[in-house]
């Protein structure tokens, strides 16, 4: 599945419909419901034993990956954060362009590339995680040294990460992620 599906409206027989008669119809929308609520709202479909909102995205959106982030949730505002850093990854064009080209040259049903898959998908969240760890040091500080720590820490773990697949792939990504911790660095 192409990034850009996650952020589309489910189809109507699959809308979430909360115990306020709203109705949601993708990701976005339940951050801004989330968002713009209070606590009885989301503890209504959320509770020790359950949350309705991971298994909507796990069965209507199908985004298993954020559905495993979401599960362990049980607080309002944590899942406020996870989703807005799920959104801002989703919607950053050069991640999609990376995740495409993942999903178009590496299906997990072609047998030939099956291993490369694995850890094409397990290097993916790798990446995006040093990513989204730089975005929050680079926020949460302005110590120039520091930054300059972090880019070559994320530098090592990138190197890491690109190493363990085939040539194209380490080519194409090592090019993306620079462009990222460029752009990053300089938010």
């Amino acid at each position: 599945m192409n990034p850009g599906d996650y952020l589309k409206d489910v189809p109507e027989n699959s809308y979430f419909r909360l115990s306020d008669g709203r109705v949601i119809r993708n990701i976005e929308e339940l951050l801004n419901v989330l968002k713009n609520s209070d606590d009885s709202l989301f503890y209504q479909h959320v509770t020790p034993d359950r949350n309705d909102f991971a298994e909507w995205i796990k069965h209507c959106v199908k985004y298993v990956e954020l559905y495993n982030k979401l599960i362990i949730i049980k607080d309002r505002q944590s899942l406020i954060n996870i989703l807005e850093q799920e959104l801002a990854f989703l919607k950053n064009p050069k991640i999609s362009e990376t995740m495409k080209f993942f999903s178009e040259n590496y299906s997990a049903n072609d047998t030939n590339h099956k291993s490369e898959n694995m850890n094409v998908q397990s290097n993916i969240s790798d990446v995006k995680s040093v990513a989204e760890n730089t975005n929050i040091t680079n926020n949460n500080t302005n110590n120039n040294s520091t930054n300059n720590k972090n880019e070559v820490k994320n530098s090592d773990v990138l190197s890491n990460v690109v190493s363990s697949n085939v040539l194209d792939f380490e080519l194409f990504l090592g090019d993306i992620v620079k462009e990222i911790n460029d752009e990053i660095f300089f938010l």
